[in-house]
């Protein structure tokens, strides 16, 4: 376990394999994402623009991963973010996020003011990016009171006796279920009545859980599972009337 300050990296039981880059190949790996960032910047001085990479995870899924050097007023259009909706209700006390990625949602946590954030992540690697090899470029391992576990979700709140304000889990996907995508097989466990009823355990009392899934109009099948799941979690917890403890948003596209 490596501890700096009050940010944990805690790796679990089972191993996932990160290949060790060169260290001058990292270095220029930085280098030139900084240098792209110069580039797509300069046109823009006058103008306020976050300009970001995507860590790709297979051939579609990807994750942001945002540039951050301690200043929250940078991320403010985080606040404008369907998928960070949530936190308007519910932002002290302790906070979980499934699915850390670019540490995306870590941040959003922060700025809307949780102190008291853990954050489960399957993939080593980007807890690996975010510890050690982009660490000067996202300073989010720096933050007070974060912790972040190599861990599968459902079974690290299984072992957790830990309760949330607030558990995230926002667009948990990937595609590719060939042997280089071992890993897109692990969300199903996810969007399953078991693993919600898992999740809604570990909330306080006036805790919130959050779930954000695409949607379209004209495909409206994620929307329907993911309210179908709601409602049957909440019905198995003997609450008589699920529709009062259920809010759907979608944003206008």
């Amino acid at each position: 376990m490596e501890n700096v300050h009050d940010t944990q990296m805690h790796p679990s039981h089972f191993r996932g394999v990160v290949v060790q880059e060169r260290h001058d190949a990292i270095s220029k790996l930085r280098e030139q994402m900084e240098a792209d960032e110069r580039r797509v910047l300069a046109p823009f001085a006058q103008k306020s623009v976050t300009v970001h990479p995507t860590l790709t995870i297979d051939g579609s899924a990807g994750t942001a991963m945002y540039r951050f050097d301690g200043d929250f007023g940078k991320l403010e259009f985080l606040k404008y973010d369907v998928t960070n909706l949530a936190y308007y209700i519910r932002h002290a006390g302790r906070a979980a996020v499934i699915g850390v990625g670019g540490g995306r949602d870590i941040l959003s946590a922060h700025l809307f003011g949780f102190r008291d954030i853990t954050g489960v992540e399957l993939n080593p690697i980007f807890i690996d990016m975010l510890s050690r090899v982009f660490r000067p470029y996202n300073h989010l391992a720096d933050l007070r009171g974060t912790r972040l576990f190599v861990d599968e979700a459902r079974s690290w709140f299984a072992r957790s006796s830990d309760h949330f304000d607030s558990i995230q889990m926002s667009l948990i996907d990937t595609w590719a279920a060939t042997g280089a995508g071992a890993f897109s097989l692990s969300e199903n466990g996810l969007y399953t009545l078991q693993g919600w009823r898992t999740f809604f355990d570990h909330l306080t009392p006036s805790g919130a859980f959050t779930v954000s899934r695409w949607y379209s109009p004209d495909n409206i099948n994620e929307t329907g599972r993911m309210l179908s799941l709601a409602m049957a979690t909440l019905m198995d917890e003997h609450i008589s009337s699920p529709r009062e403890h259920i809010f759907l948003a979608a944003a206008r596209t």
